[in-house]
């Protein structure tokens, strides 16, 4: 099911509805809109299991391992440790703790729609004007003199400042998802956000591989929420429209991922059980 508006907001916490800080974030108001103030997120290791040969095929093979000398030893010590090192580098990382599965884009008609009018409405394009201070030509210039993780910043707290506003007020629908230019005209709600911060990173040259815009519950108050996940390295960095921060996944133990989505899949998310 796509994100449903539900309930009223107070003009002075609009966003309140669309998800919760991260449990154990300091929060406040700016400019009428809620800040969490966190640290990085931690990183993330695996665990390998040491197996023992047999006693009696150890000493079978001993002569020969004797033979081959400590040049060859120490060769396979270093396949070794590179073969661990690898497998270490291809554990999967569990997005929000869940468990995922990839399928194909169909059965998502609101996302393909918004892929559609992108085409057909770009804005991320040289002399396209994104707000009234602001062109993209300006905009692309000062972000690709960026790291990577300020470019998620800067990208993160650009689009925050447009006011939040609700699917029925704008479309005259209970949940409606919107493409760039029209979030441009418009501005709009959660999903909202996270579709024009996916195509800003887009033009700026993420691959799409590295982007996934997440529809997810926030456990605390059971409400619907959506955010858009940057891959960086070995992390996965959260652009959410609650904060201008930019945290790791792991940093939010109350959101629950329902499905992800890029251009080309769609992942469904389980959260395991505990043993």
């Amino acid at each position: 099911a796509f994100l449903k508006s539900t309930g009223t907001r107070r003009p002075s916490d609009a966003r309140a509805f669309d998800g919760y800080p991260p449990a154990g974030a300091g929060t406040g108001m700016r400019n009428g809109r809620r800040t969490t103030e966190r640290g990085d997120g931690a990183g993330r290791g695996g665990r390998f299991a040491s197996v023992a040969l047999p006693l009696a095929l150890w000493l079978a093979l001993a002569p020969v391992t004797a033979r081959a000398g400590d040049e060859n030893a120490a060769g396979s010590g270093a396949q070794a440790a590179a073969s661990e090192t690898a497998e270490t580098r291809a554990k999967p990382l569990r997005l929000f703790g869940t468990v995922e599965f990839r399928g194909p884009l169909k059965g998502l008609p609101s996302w393909l729609r918004v892929m559609e009018r992108n085409r057909q409405h770009p804005v991320f394009e040289p002399g396209s004007r994104l707000n009234a201070s602001t062109t993209w030509d300006e905009f692309k210039a000062r972000a690709e003199k960026l790291p990577p993780m300020e470019q998620l910043k800067m990208v993160n707290r650009f689009w925050n400042q447009w006011p939040y506003r609700l699917d029925p007020e704008l479309y005259g629908k209970p949940d409606y998802w919107a493409a760039p230019y029209e979030f441009l005209k418009k501005s709009g709600d959660c999903e909202d956000y996270s579709i024009v911060k996916y195509y800003t990173l887009r033009a700026l040259g993420w691959p799409a591989d590295k982007l996934r815009i997440v529809v997810l519950m926030e456990t605390i108050r059971n409400v619907a929420h959506a955010v858009l996940v940057a891959y960086l390295g070995d992390d996965a960095y959260v652009l959410d429209n609650l904060s201008d921060n930019v945290l790791s996944h792991t940093r939010y133990k109350s959101y629950a991922p329902q499905f992800s989505v890029n251009e080309n899949y769609r992942w469904a998310h389980i959260k395991p059980k505990k043993p």
